[in-house]
């Protein structure tokens, strides 16, 4: 089965309802305000969600909060679509079913445009040329599909409009990092996803009794995924087990975003509830002085 087939079929209700409420939610909409509130113009006429997913309560609060006369939301899925246009009947919202490189025909032009948790999708499914769930990403192909992408919505921005990016990031660095597990339930979780975790290679990662050795970069990925493993959260596992949620540093989003006339602003961490759970599991013996930065929360302005 092609990925985003599969990917579609993973995606119930429930996985939607656990993703729209709650701490990484939270945390999403105070750093997306934090950039709007100090960046972004006050004149916002119009707003794009693309990769919608479910759920249009961000969409709805911004346009209240930016005063926009026109909302739309567009998904490549026509299931999702069919039951946000059932759940928000009376919104005023555009309904788009398409692919996000399907743009080039927009004749629409808008202010804001949001990429909440949707380009780690890109990468993950065109960075597997065959598009088998089974087949590890390619990173240099999918950060191929990413730039067209961008390059793809960024014409669709208004001068003077911008783009708002959250997802994970990668950290700048990738020198191996030694870490301690500091409790069998994690344990188990580490050794399942280093065995189980599709669309990753994992190169040089070596573990003796409760120590493990692993580059900085693949701990970033492994620090997303173990937690579901490790809380039996299956329904999630089962989902972003084909996705990896990292695919840019900070500097590749910076030299990306400049090509395409763009000024970027920033917010790179780890939310609180985050550390606090990297901490209770692991214990950093050298290789790093922290944890890498889990999120990106981007605004890239149009010239």
């Amino acid at each position: 089965m092609d990925i985003s087939e599969e990917h579609k079929k993973s995606k119930k209700g429930d996985y939607w309802g656990d993703l729209s409420i709650g701490s990484t939610t939270q945390y999403k909409t105070q750093k997306i305000e934090e950039l709007i509130r100090r960046y972004f113009p006050p004149k916002c006429i119009s707003i794009l969600d693309i990769g919608s997913g479910g759920n249009c309560d961000h969409i709805l609060r911004y346009r209240d909060q930016l005063g926009a006369e026109r909302i739309a939301c567009l998904d490549y899925d026509e299931k999702i679509i069919e039951q946000m246009k059932r759940q928000f009947p009376n919104e005023g919202i555009q309904w788009h079913v398409a692919d996000i490189f399907g743009l080039q025909g927009f004749r629409e032009r808008f202010d804001l445009v949001f990429l909440l948790d949707v380009l780690h999708e890109v990468y993950s499914f065109h960075g597997r040329s065959l598009r088998d769930p089974n087949e590890p990403i390619d990173s240099r192909r999918g950060l191929e599909y990413i730039v067209k992408a961008m390059e793809n919505i960024s014409g669709i921005v208004n001068p003077g409009g911008g783009i708002i990016i959250t997802d994970n990031i990668l950290p700048g660095e990738n020198q191996p990092v030694k870490l301690r597990i500091k409790n069998t339930p994690s344990l188990d979780a580490v050794d399942y996803f280093l065995r189980n975790y599709p669309s990753r290679r994992f190169e040089g990662v070596s573990r003796e009794s409760d120590l493990i050795t692993i580059r900085a970069q693949d701990l970033s990925v492994l620090l997303t995924q173990y937690n579901k493993i490790k809380k039996e959260d299956l329904d999630r596992w089962r989902v972003e087990r084909l996705e990896q949620h990292q695919y840019m540093t900070q500097k590749q989003y910076e030299e990306m975003f400049s090509r395409l006339g763009f000024k970027t602003h920033m917010i790179i961490e780890t939310p609180d509830y985050v550390k606090e759970e990297q901490n209770q599991d692991f214990e950093i013996i050298n290789g790093l002085t922290d944890f890498p930065k889990k999120r990106v929360t981007l605004l890239a302005i149009k010239g």
